[in-house]
C-alpha cells in the first residue's frame, strides 16, 4: 500500500483486488465512520515519489511487475524513495534518457 490514490478504480472495488480499500476516499470515510469529526482529519499530498524498474517497460500500467527499486537519489539516499526534488532534479538533466507515460 505504498501508493494511495483519490479513488479506486472499478477493479479496485472488488475485495480480492490488490488495491482494495486502498485509497484516500476509502480511508477519510472509515475514520469519519469511527466518529472522527471532518475538523479532525487532514488531508495532503505528499511531495516524494516511491520508483520501480519495470520488468518489462512496455508494461507500465498498473501492477505492472518490477524487478526492484530505483536506486538511491542524492538526498534521500535510499533505494526506491526520492524527494520532489529529486525527482525535479533527475528529470531536469536526464530529460533524453525518460520515457513519459500519461494516463488520460
Amino acid at each position: 500500500g505504498h501508493n494511495s490514490p483519490l479513488y479506486a478504480t472499478p477493479e479496485e472495488l472488488d475485495p480480492a483486488s490488490l488495491g482494495y480499500q486502498l485509497n484516500t476516499d476509502f480511508s477519510m470515510n472509515y475514520w469519519l465512520s469511527l466518529g472522527a469529526r471532518k475538523d479532525q482529519l487532514v488531508m495532503a499530498v505528499g511531495s516524494y515519489g516511491r520508483g520501480f524498474r519495470l520488468a518489462d517497460p512496455n508494461n507500465n500500467g498498473l501492477y505492472a511487475s518490477a524487478t526492484g527499486p530505483i536506486g538511491k537519489a542524492s538526498y534521500t539516499a535510499t533505494d526506491g524513495f526520492w524527494g520532489y526534488n529529486e525527482w525535479c532534479e533527475k528529470f531536469s538533466s536526464e530529460r533524453n534518457e525518460w520515457t513519459i507515460y500519461r494516463v488520460s
